[in-house]
This record gives structure tokens, sequence and C-alpha cells, in this order.
């Protein structure tokens, strides 16, 4: 799911795993987020920022290789990644939700 706009998606569902993980990124160049983790059950990434970030799962992050989240949207994919997370996007922050 690929959301846009000012509302915030809402968090509660990570309170359901025994460790929830919150992780404040601030994006300058691509880099690794989070390490690979096969009891990932949930993951959430939320832009927050005024300018597009591209997340990726296993290989770095960039414009032309990654899923593009546009200024305030967030990115909640279907199937749970167990690889690792990269995020590019200079000038780009937000917020990672991953539950266990």
């Amino acid at each position: 799911v690929i959301g846009n706009g000012p509302k915030s998606h809402k968090p509660q569902i990570a309170l359901q795993f025994s460790n929830t993980v919150f992780v404040l990124i601030n994006v300058t160049d691509s880099r690794q987020v989070l390490v690979d983790n096969l009891d990932r059950q949930y993951f959430l990434i939320q832009n927050k920022s005024a300018v597009n970030m591209w997340v990726s799962f296993g290989t770095e992050a960039s414009t032309t290789n990654g899923v593009q989240i546009s200024a305030l949207g967030y990115y909640e994919p279907y199937g749970v990644p167990g690889n690792s997370v990269y995020v590019y996007g200079p000038g780009a922050y937000g917020v990672i939700i991953e539950g266990v």
C-alpha cells in the first residue's frame, strides 16, 4: 500500500508485536537502515519530508531502483520483506516501524 497526503498512518498495529522498532531516518545518500531479519512480521516506512524518497530491499536504493515514496506519503508492503532495507532521498527524513 502506498499512501500520500497529510494524514498520518496510524501505527497501532505495530503494538501487537513482541518487539517493535521505530527508526528515525535522515537521508543524505543511499544507506542501509535495517539489516536482514527473517523474523520481521510488520514493516512500514513513512516519509515525513517535503521531498520524495526511495526504499529498496536487499540492494541499494536510488531513483531508478526502489519504490518511490512521495512527500508525506508512506509505504506498507503486502508481503513483509526479510532482507535488508535501504533508503535514498537527499534531504528526506521519515520513520520506519518494524514489528517482530
